[in-house]
């Protein structure tokens, strides 16, 4: 049991700690007709829990910061998501925090591996998947056409050949090579 000091009130022990349950000392001395003695003790429920509520966020960053820092292939969906909403994270921290605050040293604080903050991440939709495997195409069949379309060795027609960005062609011989080569593999000339 407390008891509150100058009064006859007391206070359940589950109710100790302010903030609990809607209780405030203030209540209780107010109630038994003294002003303004708890004024000083007394805080909002609002504050402690927007307090709770940034430690949490920071706890998140920091979280999300040691997850941008691991193989993004080895990660789970589900932590994928969580670095993809760290802007989320950063724009309910910014209003929890106000303009006293800057967010961005915050993050460079809680993330000493991630000089950039992660960019917003954009939803999956069908329509976008089809915009980009078309646009993928694309890129490929205009490749393929500058490459030569697969024909290797003075004209002979052996097959569609893999060509990546980067491949070049022997203005030589005119054979396909690889990006990571400087020289021909064929005939030995320096990449032009």
């Amino acid at each position: 049991i407390l008891l509150l000091e100058n009064t006859c009130a007391w206070i359940p022990p589950v109710y100790h700690k302010l903030g609990r349950a809607g209780f405030s000392p203030s209540k209780v001395f107010l109630s038994q007709g003294q002003t303004g003695a708890a004024d000083d003790t007394s805080f909002s429920d609002s504050d402690a829990s927007a307090e709770k509520r940034v430690r949490k966020l920071k706890k998140s960053l920091k979280r999300i910061g040691e997850l941008r820092t691991m193989n993004y292939i080895k990660l789970t969906t589900e932590q994928r998501q969580k670095v993809h909403g760290e802007a989320k994270v950063l724009t309910e921290l910014q209003t929890l925090v106000g303009p006293s605050q800057d967010v961005e040293l915050i993050r460079v604080k809680l993330q000493p591996g991630c000089p950039n903050p992660m960019p917003e991440s954009q939803t999956w939709t069908p329509e976008r998947a089809a915009a980009r495997a078309k646009a993928k195409a694309n890129e490929r069949r205009e490749l393929e056409l500058k490459l030569g379309q697969g024909l290797r060795r003075g004209g002979k027609d052996v097959g569609k050949i893999s060509v990546r960005k980067g491949d070049w062609k022997c203005e030589y011989c005119g054979e396909v090579c690889f990006s990571t080569r400087q020289k021909c593999f064929a005939c030995k000339m320096p990449k032009s």
